[in-house]
């Protein structure tokens, strides 16, 4: 998942709540929780094809 632009998933949701508006933070919240996980995996998809790779 890929911000749109440079949008910071994490300070839209902030600003959200600061506004009151529960329902678009959770929304910001959660893409920001999926790219969060997205990362983690990568780095572990990058592992296993290291170790994959030894001979």
């Amino acid at each position: 998942m890929e911000p749109f632009g440079n949008t910071d998933y994490e300070t839209e949701a902030r600003k959200a709540l600061q506004k009151g508006d529960v329902a678009t933070a959770q929304v910001w919240a959660s893409l920001h929780q999926a790219q969060v996980l997205r990362r983690g995996l990568e780095k572990i998809e990058e592992a296993v094809h290291a170790i994959a790779l030894k001979p």
